[in-house]
């Protein structure tokens, strides 16, 4: 169901609601000014029958002394039943007999009207003549009458309620027709953000739609494609450089195998050739002959254990994280000539409750920073490194006191992206500062 129709829909409830509590209202005040102009009435008509009483024995008439109450009945504007039933048994009635009413109450509404009204009951008032009680006076509502009344009353409250009804209702279809008319174009412009296949959104801006809130959300939906356009863009810059990353990676495996194990395989090949030649020759061998290809073989396995070491630690999965840094610790000084002091304080038992992702990102981000320190900050007096829970939250504090050359800047460099984007996909967050000569790579990750 559309808003228009929905609204309608509530209006008519609404009013039909408001229709019966007025209704009701009205009946039971109506009911209860009958009970009191029936009190009122009932006295005046006491004193009026006594005055006709009064003036038929005083004017001598023959017959029975029966007065008339239709003179009296004319005066009042209900519908009563009048009795008079003198104490000698004559009895004089009016309005009394059931005429057949040109609109009668609908039975289906008779019984909820007899509720809500509840007539009040018959009245009785003595008669006195002359200080002697000569009859009594009965004063009953006619009910048929006063319930066709009610129903009169709200029918015609019916019919006004029905067609302010209509009149509202129309007006109300018509304002919000108008009014929702933005909102076709807005779920247009979104649909075209979603089927976006290259992610940019609507080009064209929405214009400022009347009233304020359709204005408001073509805002943000203007906001919204914005910003999806600035995000594909990054996310396409980000594409570009992961492709070079991964061919410059491609790269430098190429030239690590060709360089290092290229040559000493070309070694091994000629000490093998040199070794042969010597048996054949039945020349004796000796200790002297293997030194070549030990050295070559040693070479070969710290240039394999360094190259493991850049694309997997090896010890993480198998000894933890606390002696997977320690090796890359090692490593990274011994790969330097004058490495500066470093000193890594990790709280105690942190190893144990951190998951296999949480410690891998904990790993890459000390290897990282290890590189940045050794490519861009050589005469680095000291390195500080800490590694503790904070708040249910695992944070990563590198600093180094001589701060990288041209990378004081959060995201100046691929490497640092590339890490922002990997703690960022694990649920944390990457912040670099650089004050004076102090540079901080600060990585939090959620325990």
């Amino acid at each position: 169901m559309n808003l228009k129709r929905y609204l309608l829909w509530r209006m008519a409830l609404v009013a039909m609601l408001c229709w019966l509590g007025v209704s009701f209202y009205l009946v039971a005040r109506s009911s209860q000014q009958i009970g009191e102009t029936m009190v009122r009435d009932a006295d005046q008509m006491q004193e009026l029958l006594e005055t006709a009483l009064q003036r038929q024995h005083t004017t001598p008439e023959p017959g029975p002394r029966v007065p008339s109450l239709h003179p009296i009945a004319r005066r009042f504007t209900e519908p009563f039943c009048l009795r008079y039933q003198s104490i000698n048994g004559l009895l004089s009635e009016d309005g009394c007999e059931q005429a057949a009413l040109e609109e009668p109450t609908p039975r289906w509404l008779a019984a909820p009207l007899t509720w809500a009204g509840n007539p009040p009951n018959i009245m009785q008032r003595d008669i006195h003549l002359w200080g002697i009680k000569v009859g009594t006076l009965s004063i009953a509502p006619d009910r048929p009458r006063l319930l066709a009344r009610h129903w009169h009353t709200l029918r015609d409250l019916l019919w006004l309620a029905t067609a302010t009804v209509l009149a509202l209702g129309t007006l109300t279809f018509l304002v919000i027709d108008q009014a929702l008319r933005p909102a076709g174009k807005l779920v247009a412009a979104l649909d075209q953000i979603a089927a976006s296949e290259s992610g940019n959104g609507v080009e064209a801006a929405l214009p400022a739609f009347e009233p304020q809130e359709f204005g408001q959300i073509a805002a943000g939906i203007n906001r919204l494609s914005a910003r999806l356009r600035q995000l594909s863009a990054a996310r396409n810059e980000l594409m570009a450089r992961l492709i070079g990353v991964q061919e410059k990676e491609r790269l430098e495996l190429a030239h690590d195998l060709h360089d290092e194990f290229g040559q000493c395989v070309a070694a091994l090949a000629a000490n093998g050739a040199l070794l042969k030649s010597l048996t054949l020759q039945g020349e004796a061998i000796t200790e002297s002959d293997f030194e070549p290809l030990e050295q070559t073989t040693e070479r070969m396995q710290a240039s394999l254990r360094s190259l493991l070491l850049r694309m997997s630690p090896p010890l993480l999965e198998s000894r933890g994280l606390t002696s997977a840094l320690n090796d890359l610790i090692t490593g990274w000084q011994a790969g330097q000539s004058a490495p500066p002091p470093l000193h890594m304080h990790m709280d105690a038992g942190l190893d144990s409750r951190l998951s296999e992702e949480r410690a891998l990102c904990v790993y890459r981000t000390l290897q990282e920073c290890l590189n940045n320190i050794a490519r861009h900050a050589r005469a680095s007096t000291a390195v500080h490194i800490d590694i503790r829970e904070i708040n249910k939250t695992l944070s990563v504090d590198i600093c180094n006191q001589s701060p990288p050359a041209g990378s004081a800047r959060q995201g100046s460099g691929m490497g640092l992206r590339l890490l922002a984007e990997r703690l960022r996909a694990a649920g944390g967050e990457l912040a670099i500062e650089a004050l004076g000569e102090r540079f901080t790579v600060r990585a939090s990750l959620p325990l």
